[in-house]
């Protein structure tokens, strides 16, 4: 049972390291993002690009309203299976916004 409970502390740590590394990934021009992501293994790069994906969305969600519905209309228009990856993620993290902005309030 310690071992189990070892080996999920541990990849737990492991997925979190992954994350904060996909935020930093997220800070690099695209080429240099896409040269970094070529040299993982496919398992660990279809993690990070989901690890990014998520960490875009919560940044999307932060940005002002019209910035967001600008952002995410051409992003429709443009990159139709992208927007709908990234839609309803960015609709989660604003209702979770918003849920704390409630219970902030109360």
């Amino acid at each position: 049972m310690k071992a189990n409970n070892k080996k999920a502390q541990h990849e737990h740590e492991q997925t979190e390291k992954q994350k904060q590394y996909a935020r930093y990934l997220l800070t690099l021009d695209a080429g240099r993002r896409n040269e970094m992501l070529a040299n993982m293994r496919l398992p660990l790069r279809t993690k990070m690009r989901g690890f990014i994906r998520d960490a875009w969305a919560e940044k999307v969600a932060g940005f002002e309203e019209s910035v967001k519905r600008s952002y995410l209309e051409r992003l429709r228009n443009t990159k139709r299976q992208e927007y709908n990856e990234l839609l309803p993620l960015v609709a989660a993290y604003e209702a979770a916004a918003a849920q704390k902005m409630e219970k902030a309030a109360c």
